[in-house]
C-alpha cells in the first residue's frame, strides 16, 4: 500500500497575527477525490484501542444526541509507523484497509513528515503536541470535511496535562471544520472490553 504523492497544506487555528500555522503533508490523491463532497466527519485512525473504540461505539445507527456518523478513517503514515519503515507501513495499511472494509468505512491514507522536523527533536510528541499534530493532518482536508473526530486518551477520572485533551483539542477547530474530542466518559478498561468483544 502506498499513498499517492498529492501535496496538501494543513491549516491550524488562526492566531492574533492573522497567519495560519502550516505543516507540509502528502495526501492520497485518489482518496481525496473520493471524499471531496463528504460532510460526515472522518475519524483520525491509528488502529489502536482508542481509535477502534470510537469507531465501534458510533457504528450502530442509534437515535442519540451523541451518535456521530463516520464515513472515513484517516491513517497517517509517519506518526505511529515511521516514514523510513515502508514494510511496516504496508503491513499496517493492509490490516487497517481490511478493518475499514469490514466496518463499511473508507480508509484515507496520508503521509506526514511532521515527526522528522525540529518539533520532534525539541518537544515531546505525546505530552505536548500529538493532538495538534494529528488534527493538522485532518485539517489539510478541511475543504472536504466539516468535522474531524479525535479519540480521547484519558477518561474524566484520569485527566492530566497531555498533548491531546478535551479542553484543548476543540480549540483547534477552524471556521469551516469542527474538531471533536471523543469521548472522555470511558476508561481504557471499558474501551478495551468493547474492542475485545468485536469480531473485527
Amino acid at each position: 500500500m502506498r499513498p499517492a504523492h498529492a501535496e496538501a497544506t494543513s491549516r491550524g487555528p488562526r492566531h492574533g497575527n492573522g497567519r495560519n500555522a502550516r505543516a507540509r503533508t502528502r495526501a492520497c490523491r485518489r482518496c481525496c477525490r473520493a471524499v471531496l463532497r463528504r460532510a460526515a466527519p472522518p475519524r483520525l485512525f491509528s488502529g489502536g484501542v482508542d481509535a477502534f473504540f470510537t469507531v465501534l461505539r458510533h457504528q450502530e445507527p442509534i437515535q442519540s444526541w451523541e451518535h456521530i456518523h463516520i464515513d472515513d478513517l484517516i491513517f497517517v503514515w509517519g506518526f505511529d509507523v515511521p516514514l523510513d519503515k515502508p514494510d511496516a507501513f504496508d503491513r499496517t495499511g493492509r490490516a487497517l484497509q481490511s478493518a475499514a472494509k469490514e466496518l463499511g468505512k473508507n480508509l484515507v491514507v496520508v503521509a506526514s513528515n511532521l515527526k522528522t522536523t525540529r518539533l520532534e527533536r525539541d518537544a515531546e510528541w505525546g505530552a505536548l503536541w500529538h493532538g495538534s499534530g494529528i488534527v493538522s493532518t485532518g485539517l489539510a482536508l478541511e475543504k472536504r470535511y466539516t468535522q474531524l473526530v479525535i479519540a480521547s486518551t484519558y477518561s474524566y477520572a484520569n485527566l492530566a496535562p497531555w498533548g491531546s485533551h478535551p479542553l484543548s483539542d476543540p480549540l483547534l477547530s477552524t471556521l469551516s471544520t469542527r474538531v471533536i474530542h471523543d469521548d472522555v466518559s470511558f476508561s481504557r478498561a471499558e474501551k478495551t472490553e468493547v474492542v475485545a468483544r468485536s469480531d473485527i
